[in-house]
């Protein structure tokens, strides 16, 4: 019995000693940290890493870098990394490599740390295939190489890495080096998004909304942009709010529309901040409030955001939520326009051509309205051509006109509709013709420019372009009238009395 208890006695002792061994292992220190115990775990892996062991200098490298168990200190963390990744712990060598990357405790260097997203990769790394793919994509530490990217995407991406799969997408979808395949950026996109990466979601969503590798779907856009704004993407919210404000795969909703541009906005999203504003506006799904537009303009504005420069200049140049300032509303179209707005630019074409806040220059404010038609614009071809039509800045030019004419039409310009239809009627630039002319004005009709409906009137009224018929002649007077347009209100009377 006595030599039973001393074998049991001794085996206790023995177990006693590999636990105690085990805690004072790499083993026992990662589960000390994994507890959070790190008085426990920093002292082990400290005298760990001093015998050389790698993966005990890269877990002292997280701690310092994340400041557990020690004040943060990226300077040590650095220390620690390098050491490991020479180590080859690979997880350590792309951990140093973003530290050079954005100069994280120590002096920016990219092509050291292009070279360590090298050797990360080279040991399996996503991460660091992931970020040498960026680099190789912008040129940043190595020369710029889009066919590189796209293989170190790849790797990433079949590596299970979602993230590779949305850079990949990308890459077939904007990259200018690489062959343009919608349907390949589509379903990396799908992969990425899957992986519940929200850039992906986002820009599935665009392919979606408009039919650029898959089937045109409004729906199925309107689901992506959910899951994106659900996961606290701020252009996510403000693509779903767009969508409930056109109706577009939704119900229409304007104050749904409201709520997601405020969500965007407060998520420092500046285009929700101009589209929330322009709802103030408008008083589209919220009361109407035009010093609520303001501010949020000015934000937006204060952001960089182009668009909402030009609103901002329109609110000062008519005094609405702000005190009317012609000079500040220059000011701020010229921003607009220097940020790549059209809008702003024919903006500022206007305030040259009418010399309001600036001298009046009419070859200025041709040239801008010709940059703001040049970008697609459908307002500034529009008010170039009148420009052409009166020989203002330019040579008197109709046929030039008429061709501006009918790419703001085509552009959805109503007013360009009217004048292309005009042309027609007057015979300028063009030979007069009253049956090409009677679509143009009808569309501008249609667009809510009052002129056309009272054109439409004496069109019927004389039988030009249409057949003669005091009944429509009366309808289109009544419709030019309804908007405030006194000839219209004038002919009505006349024709509805009879005289």
């Amino acid at each position: 019995m006595r030599v039973f208890t001393a074998v049991l006695t001794a085996l206790f002792l023995v177990q006693a000693l590999s636990v105690a061994r085990a805690a004072d292992t790499l083993y026992g220190a990662i589960a000390a940290y994994q507890k959070k115990d790190y008085s426990t775990a920093l002292p082990i892996l400290n005298r760990l890493a001093g015998q050389g062991n790698a993966a005990a200098q890269k877990k002292l490298g997280d701690m310092y870098a994340n400041g557990e168990g020690s004040r943060q200190d990226y300077s040590q963390a650095a220390e620690f990394y390098k050491k490991a990744c020479e180590g080859d712990q690979f997880a350590a060598c792309a951990s140093l490599g973003i530290m050079y990357d954005i100069a994280q405790g120590i002096k920016q260097d990219y092509p050291q740390a292009a070279m360590l997203y090298q050797k990360a990769c080279d040991g399996d790394i996503l991460l660091g295939c992931y970020n040498l793919a960026i680099m190789y994509e912008n040129g940043r530490g190595v020369s710029q190489d889009d066919m590189r990217a796209v293989d170190l995407y790849r790797k990433s991406c079949d590596g299970g890495d979602a993230e590779g799969c949305a850079g990949l997408g990308l890459m077939y979808d904007i990259a200018p080096g690489i062959k343009q395949d919608y349907s390949q950026a589509s379903m990396f996109y799908q992969k990425a998004c899957d992986g519940d990466i929200l850039l992906g979601c986002y820009n599935l969503a665009i392919m979606y909304e408009n039919g650029r590798g898959v089937s045109q779907d409004d729906m199925r856009a309107v689901d992506l942009f959910r899951k994106s704004c659900d996961g606290s993407d701020a252009e996510g919210c403000y693509s779903l709010g767009r969508k409930y404000e056109s109706g577009r795969g939704v119900a229409q909703d304007d104050m749904r529309a409201v709520d997601l541009y405020r969500k965007s906005c407060d998520s420092g999203y500046a285009e929700g901040c101009t589209s929330l504003g322009w709802m103030y506006e408008k008083g589209q799904g919220i009361k109407q409030d035009s010093s609520m537009a303001v501010e949020f303009f000015q934000d937006a504005c204060n952001d960089g955001n182009a668009r909402a420069c030009a609103n901002l200049g329109i609110a000062y140049g008519n005094g609405r939520g702000t005190k009317q300032n012609l000079l500040k509303a220059v000011e701020l179209f010229k921003k607009s326009c220097d940020g790549g707005n059209d809008a702003g630019c024919t903006y500022l074409g206007t305030a040259y051509a009418r010399g309001e806040g600036v001298k009046q220059d009419f070859v200025k404010a041709a040239d801008l309205y010709q940059k703001s038609c040049d970008g697609g614009n459908a307002m500034g071809c529009s008010d170039l051509a009148l420009m052409y039509a009166g020989g203002l800045g330019v040579a008197q030019n109709y046929t030039k006109a008429l061709e501006l004419s009918q790419i703001g039409c085509d552009g959805g310009s109503a007013i360009n509709c009217y004048d292309l239809g005009m042309m027609y009627v007057s015979g300028k630039g063009v030979t007069q013709d009253f049956i090409k002319a009677a679509p143009f004005i009808q569309k501008s009709c249609d667009g809510g420019v009052a002129l056309g409906c009272s054109a439409l009137g004496f069109m019927y009224l004389n039988g030009q372009g249409f057949q003669q018929s005091k009944t429509e002649a009366l309808n289109y007077f009544g419709k030019a009238c309804d908007q405030k347009d006194q000839m219209g209100c004038s002919e009505y009377a006349k024709l509805n009395s009879g005289k």
